[in-house]
Formats: C-alpha cells, structure tokens, sequence
C-alpha cells in the first residue's frame, strides 16, 4: 500500500479479491507473535530448544510465506508436545 500514511477514517478502499479462497484449520494451541521474536526464540520458549523453527514454520506455512519476516501481533499455532509430522523439504 502506498502513502498508505494518508489514510483517513471512513475512506473506503478498494481491494482484489484472491485467486482461491484461504482454507486452513490450524492445528495446536494459539501462540501470538511478539516484538522482535524469531521463529528460533519462539522454538526455543515453546520446547527448550532453537532446534524446532522450522517445525513451526511447516505447520504454520500457509501463514508463514518466508520464516525470516514473521510479524508482531500475528497469531501463528504450535503442538504442546511438540510431536510434528516430518515432511520432506520439498512440499
């Protein structure tokens, strides 16, 4: 969005619509990203460990477009137990 600074209230936007429809029923308990917090921070407060990011980041991937830019105040979920399926990097 540019000079998206210029924005007032009651402006109306005009917006695409997408290509498909956003279907996804996430799995897990509700984990709400905060500021300056990684994928590896937040492996590491969940489960003791960095070791699990990229755990997180193929369960929330439909979120979760590049794991290096995730942003405060999204929600992203996570496994209690931390028992995640292992998929080849591939998919």
């Amino acid at each position: 969005l540019v000079n998206y600074e210029n924005l007032e209230p009651g402006q109306i936007l005009t917006v695409r619509k997408p290509g498909e429809e956003f279907n996804w029923r996430p799995e897990g308990l509700p984990y709400l990203i905060k500021r300056n917090e990684t994928l590896q921070v937040i492996s590491q407060n969940l489960y003791d460990t960095t070791r699990k990011w990229m755990d997180i980041y193929q369960h929330n991937k439909p979120l979760i477009k590049d794991p290096d830019k995730i942003y405060a105040g999204f929600t992203i979920y996570y496994l209690e137990d931390g028992n995640y399926q292992r998929l080849p990097a591939s998919l």
